[in-house]
């Protein structure tokens, strides 16, 4: 009999804390739960602690305000910091009441610090702000954001800059807003569209991330706007767009223009899963030739 788990072993146990407990939503981490365990697992010995820490840092959320920027810089940058390797996903959230103005070069110190390196940025706006301060101190927050990233992207080196993007329950002007805002991440290849919201409609003239090969909408708003963008862009240049995965189709016109899209670029899709908003549910995917 060995005298020990194989390590193997162990990190399918502590991997498994977390899915013991309900599953995560988008806009978070593990629960309470499942990070008090994951706590427990790494006292537990020397050999336990990487695969703990793994699972309790893979998610970090961010509030994007001056002081908790400064903080998680601060924290970051000290000696005794040893979780950066772990971070695989940074959440940057958008408060609901803005009091200050963010200064893109302090997202910019953090995303360029040594060791940290997340394949995904999600951006989080939280419910939609009717007041019109909040609306335009949100907007002075995205357009920071756009600063610091596009300074991120240019400056590190392609085999460290994050591929995923998630954007959810943001408010944009209008499309080519959105694409203008896209643009700052020259080099992600999957994109996920969450509740947005548009003020107004208006063909974008701009061009998507060209690396694009994934790209997930969620929300009857980004559902139609978006298929009315990739069907005028796709006229004039095709990225690569292998998979499409679309949630919450509901009216006859969306239908309408996810079928005319496909049509055109059926030939280039290799994995298309599509969700109704039906009272009973009702899915279909498509993918590797055959239709499940």
């Amino acid at each position: 009999m060995i005298p020990f788990i194989p390590p193997e072993l162990t990190d399918i146990i502590i991997r498994n804390c977390t899915s013991t407990f309900s599953l995560p939503s988008d806009d978070t981490a593990i629960d309470r739960e499942a990070r008090f365990t994951l706590l427990a697992c790494s006292l537990v010995c020397r050999n336990w602690l990487p695969a703990s820490r793994s699972n309790i840092f893979s998610q970090i959320k961010i509030q994007c305000t001056a002081n908790d920027l400064s903080t998680f810089e601060y924290l970051i940058s000290s000696r005794t910091c040893t979780f950066l390797n772990y971070v695989q996903k940074i959440t940057i959230v958008i408060p609901e009441t803005i009091s200050d103005v963010v200064s893109s070069g302090l997202i910019e110190n953090i995303m360029m610090f040594p060791g940290l390196q997340p394949a995904c940025i999600r951006i989080y706006g939280g419910r939609h702000i009717t007041s019109k301060r909040n609306v335009f101190m949100r907007e002075q927050i995205r357009l920071s954001l756009a600063e610091a990233f596009t300074r991120v992207y240019r400056s590190r080196a392609s085999s460290a800059l994050p591929t995923n993007l998630t954007l959810s329950t943001l408010v944009f002007e209008s499309s080519s807003d959105l694409t203008l805002f896209l643009r700052s991440f020259a080099s992600i290849t999957s994109l996920h569209l969450d509740d947005l919201s548009f003020m107004v409609h208006s063909p974008s003239p701009h061009m998507p991330p060209q690396q694009l090969e994934k790209l997930q909408l969620t929300g009857s708003q980004v559902v139609e706007r978006t298929l009315m963008w990739l069907a005028s862009f796709h006229r004039v240049s095709r990225p690569p767009v292998r998979e499409l995965l679309v949630e919450g189709l509901r009216e006859p016109r969306e239908i309408a223009l996810l079928v005319s899209f496909m049509a055109v670029n059926g030939g280039v899709l290799e994995r298309v899963e599509v969700g109704f908003e039906e009272p009973e549910g009702c899915n279909w995917r498509w993918g590797e030739q055959e239709l499940l």
